[in-house]
């Protein structure tokens, strides 16, 4: 006879029990369906018969901001005009500003002194200038232009001072000597 193995009557349970399962999921479902379409009409309808004072009162009580096109327009156009209002007064202050920020700037010198220890690069040199804000230079820049000057063999143990009044080519000879 037909000799069924476990995997065979496993395969069988389970086509049995999701037909079941479709068989009833389909027949509830139409119930469902006609609930649902009498829903949608019947909201279809009332949004149908509102009236535009009705939607804006709706939105407003939502807490929307409806405008008409031309007030829209109207409150774009003043918008415009108080930014550049503002922009040009911003202007003239920033230019009063920077005078005054000059003038401070030129008043401070930064004095920094800098111990070359044993193992120090011009990189580390570079990063500790850069971070004192005494050259503009990214620490591998001003490495790669010691490099270029053929100054990086001749970094000496000892203290330098160096301060913000001094040129680039200044701090590099205080620094790197021949």
């Amino acid at each position: 006879m037909f000799k069924m193995d476990k995997l065979t009557v496993f395969a069988a349970g389970l086509l049995l029990s999701s037909s079941i399962f479709g068989i009833v999921y389909l027949s509830n479902n139409d119930d469902t369906n006609t609930a649902n379409a009498a829903n949608y009409n019947s909201t279809e309808a009332q949004k149908q018969s509102l009236s535009e004072t009705e939607m804006k009162d709706q939105l407003l009580n939502k807490g929307y901001v409806v405008l008409t096109q031309d007030e829209y327009q109207q409150n774009l156009a003043k918008a415009k005009a108080e930014v550049a209002t503002v922009t040009k007064e911003d202007k003239t202050s920033n230019k009063k500003e920077e005078v005054v920020e000059k003038d401070e700037k030129e008043d401070k010198v930064t004095k920094v002194t800098i111990t070359v220890k044993s193992g120090m690069t011009s990189y580390d040199i570079g990063k500790i200038l850069n971070d004192k804000k005494l050259i503009k230079q990214t620490p591998f820049e001003f490495s790669k232009e010691i490099e270029k000057r053929g100054l990086d063999k001749t970094l000496q143990l000892g203290k330098y001072t160096v301060d913000s009044t001094m040129s680039y080519n200044e701090i590099i000879q205080t620094i790197f000597e021949k």
